[in-house]
Parts: C-alpha cells; sequence; structure tokens
C-alpha cells in the first residue's frame, strides 16, 4: 500500500557481523526502522513484499558463505520460515510473487549447473521447472493482473 519498505543492510567489513545482511523495514517517511531477520541468517537479494503486504520473500545466505533458501517473514519479523530445502550446491537466484499471491517464481541451478526458472507454490511446495537450457536464465518476474 505504499506506507512501508524493506531494504538490505549490509554490514561494513569492521563491524560484527563483518560485511552480513539483514532486512529492515521502515515507515514511507523512514522512521520506524526495524530489523526483521537475524544476521546470522544474512538475509538478502531482493527481498518481494506478496501481494496482500502480509509477507516478504528474500534469500537467504547472500554473501555466499552457506547455502542459500527461499525464506518468507512477516513484516513484524514474526514467521520466518524456509519455503526450500535445496541441497548443498545449489544455486539460489531472484525470485517474486506472482500477482495473486499463490505462486512465486524464481532462479536457481538447473540444466548443465546453469540457473533455470521454476515455480512454485507460495508455501513451497509443488517446484516446477519453466525453462531447461544449459544457458543462463534468472531474473524472472510476474506481469501486471
Amino acid at each position: 500500500d505504499g506506507s512501508r519498505f524493506v531494504y538490505v543492510r549490509e554490514d561494513s567489513p569492521l563491524t560484527k557481523p563483518a560485511g552480513g545482511h539483514a532486512l529492515f523495514v521502515a515507515r514511507a517517511d523512514g522512521s520506524g526502522r526495524r530489523q526483521i531477520t537475524p544476521w546470522s541468517l544474512d538475509a538478502g537479494d531482493n527481498p518481494d513484499w506478496s501481494p496482500n503486504g502480509r509477507l516478504i520473500l528474500f534469500r537467504s545466505h547472500e554473501g555466499g558463505s552457506e547455502q542459500s533458501q527461499i525464506y518468507v517473514v512477516r513484516p513484524d519479523g514474526s514467521g520466518l520460515r524456509p519455503l526450500t530445502h535445496f541441497k548443498a550446491g545449489t544455486t539460489v537466484l531472484s525470485y517474486s510473487f506472482s500477482p495473486d499471491g499463490k505462486w512465486i517464481t524464481f532462479a536457481k541451478s538447473g540444466r548443465g549447473g546453469e540457473p533455470d526458472i521454476f515455480v512454485m507454490r507460495a508455501n513451497g511446495t509443488d517446484i516446477r521447472p519453466v525453462t531447461r537450457t544449459a544457458l543462463w536464465d534468472s531474473a524472472p518476474d510476474w506481469g501486471a493482473k
């Protein structure tokens, strides 16, 4: 509804955790800033609001120190949960909610190790490939309703 925004904050190499990432939500005027993910999750990479504004979609371990997964969290920081449980070595890239909020599209390691486009239900089930090429397919985004 435009009253709040979500952003990724990256800590300086001189702070603890050095170079860590976390998601924050603030009001449109910049006030009321609140951290909604722990630094240990290293969250980031273009968080996406669900169409109804109840969830924020993001990728864990943006810094690449551990296996990335796709997560959701409520804008108040509650309800943090992973939607995926990819095996080690899986590259997880961009993602977005469908306009009706029922599906998520994302890119991850696919054919030949290069990213392909996938869709899954908003609860993380029913993962299906959309592309199956040896080329790099990434940055999927849904069109308008």
